[in-house]
């Protein structure tokens, strides 16, 4: 079971208006990762990070790729 990670901000994030959020559960089930950053290409480069090292995931297949970019929202 992945390790437990209730909230991960990006660097930078903080003065930024309009805030993207993503969890990671919403595309690898029982993971509770979640980050809020300014920018998509922030979420996917954490979440990359993320996959890789938590999840053993070495190659991003496209699919992942989108899936990702599908599940990140606004938060205000």
């Amino acid at each position: 079971m992945p390790p437990k990670v209730v909230h991960r901000a990006c660097a930078g994030s903080a003065s930024v208006s309009i805030m993207k959020s993503f969890a990671c559960g919403d595309v690898v089930p029982g993971c509770e990762a979640r980050w809020v950053c300014s920018t998509d290409d922030e979420i996917l480069f954490e979440v990359m990070a993320h996959a890789a090292s938590v999840h053993g995931v070495t190659e991003v297949p496209p699919s992942m790729a989108d899936a990702v970019r599908g599940a990140i929202v606004p938060v205000s």
